[in-house]
């Protein structure tokens, strides 16, 4: 008889150990999920107009192409030689 009324009494408090509560750590932040997703950006420093003077594209992107110096390159090389050297060491 005992084992009779053991067994339920079993099944129900492992089913009830089971039953964890679900843990997250963190911080949830809930806003309004029907208004568009958007950036706005808001200069904190009105610009000058000698700031906003900018060089065209186009001699940005030929600024990399011209003759390079042998001396120079061969020093950046070393450079970089020894840097990663340097790191490769334990």
């Amino acid at each position: 008889m005992t084992r009779w009324l053991a067994l339920p009494l079993l099944i129900c408090f492992g089913t009830l150990n089971a039953e964890e509560p679900d843990r997250r750590l963190g911080m949830n932040i809930i806003g309004n999920n029907e208004t568009p997703r958007t950036l706005i950006i808001v200069p904190w420093k009105s610009a000058q107009p000698g700031d906003l003077t900018l060089r065209p594209l186009n001699s940005l992107v030929e600024a990399g192409i011209g003759p390079l110096d042998p001396d120079v390159v061969r020093r950046e090389l070393r450079l970089r030689a020894a840097t990663q050297a340097r790191e490769q060491r334990p």
